[in-house]
């Protein structure tokens, strides 16, 4: 007569419970785990920013020196003055003239475009997109984590073809300049602009030949306060909406980091004058009108300095 398997013998196996025993544990450590994995991720993408931001830092400070201590201009629309019948903008001019290793945006006279995500002026939690402008706006979010502010500009517009028979050229650029369209900028009693920033944005044809335009590194009083980059998704993230207090700079991109509670807040990172970068919230920036300095409370941090001292 045969003998009858004990009670513990059975075929090698997962039987169905431990099976979705296991598979749980594995979803339950993923879950644990994945907030880690992307807080890194997220970390591992804002130390690469600083990086970027320090690299065109450097390359600007080259620049600098090399035109005796004179700033670079931030964007000439082209067509406005004969001194730059093509246009100018601060990252392509970088670029063109050898200061910074870059990919030109467009590839041949026919406007054809590549974008390249993997060079110094992409922000790695940026996307490849150029934000859509609004009738009689310029492109940027209502608030700085606002999808529209993750996006590139490019300028200068390209001329067909150059006047100076070169091929046109740009870049893709996730940061910005501290720069203000001088053309709506006033002036005071001392025949000074009101609110002078850093670096020039020229519409009119007398403001690039007006003397008193045009800055140099000497007229910069607190290089560790004062901004030279900025991550935003336009050159005009200085452009205060008219919507008050906690909206002021709507264009500023917050990129980085947690939300704030309502999800319109976040972190920026922000290169300075005295070399440094480092990364903020962007929450004070929206508190701030940056056309009513009389507005603001005292004492200001430190990093929301934007504006020339000339005394």
């Amino acid at each position: 007569m045969s003998k009858k398997p004990a009670l513990t013998d059975r075929a090698g196996g997962f039987t169905l419970v431990e099976l979705l025993i296991v598979v749980s544990i594995i979803a339950i450590l993923i879950a644990l785990l994945l907030p880690a994995l992307n807080k890194a991720r997220s970390q591992a993408a804002s130390v690469q920013c600083q990086s970027n931001m320090r690299q065109l830092a450097m390359a600007l400070f080259q620049y600098f020196y090399d035109n005796r201590g004179q700033l670079i201009i931030g964007h000439v629309t082209p067509g406005v003055s004969p001194l730059y019948p093509n246009g100018w903008g601060w990252g392509s001019e970088l670029m063109h003239q050898g200061y910074i290793s870059a990919p030109n945006y467009f590839i041949d006279t026919k406007g054809d475009t590549k974008l390249n995500m993997h060079n110094i002026f992409v922000c790695p939690n940026g996307v490849d997109l150029v934000p859509e402008t609004p009738a009689g706006d310029m492109p940027a979010g209502d608030y700085p984590t606002n999808g529209m502010n993750l996006g590139y500009h490019y300028s200068p517009d390209p001329v067909y073809p150059r006047s100076d028979g070169q091929a046109p050229y740009t870049v893709a650029t996730w940061y910005q300049l501290t720069m203000n369209d001088n053309s709506a900028v006033s002036e005071n009693s001392a025949g000074q602009p009101d609110y002078p920033c850093p670096f020039d944005w020229f519409l009119r044809a007398q403001d690039v030949t007006n003397p008193q335009f045009g800055h140099s590194l000497s007229m910069i009083k607190h290089t560790s306060r004062m901004m030279m980059i900025e991550e935003a998704a336009t050159p005009y993230w200085l452009w205060a909406t008219s919507s008050g207090p906690g909206n002021w700079l709507p264009c500023l991109a917050g990129r980085h980091g947690a939300a704030t509670p309502n999800k319109q807040n976040a972190y920026v990172n922000l290169a300075f004058f005295d070399g440094h970068v480092g990364q903020y919230p962007t929450d004070p920036f929206q508190q701030l009108n940056p056309l009513s300095p009389s507005t603001w409370s005292h004492p200001l941090p430190d990093y929301v300095s934007y504006f020339l001292d000339y005394q």
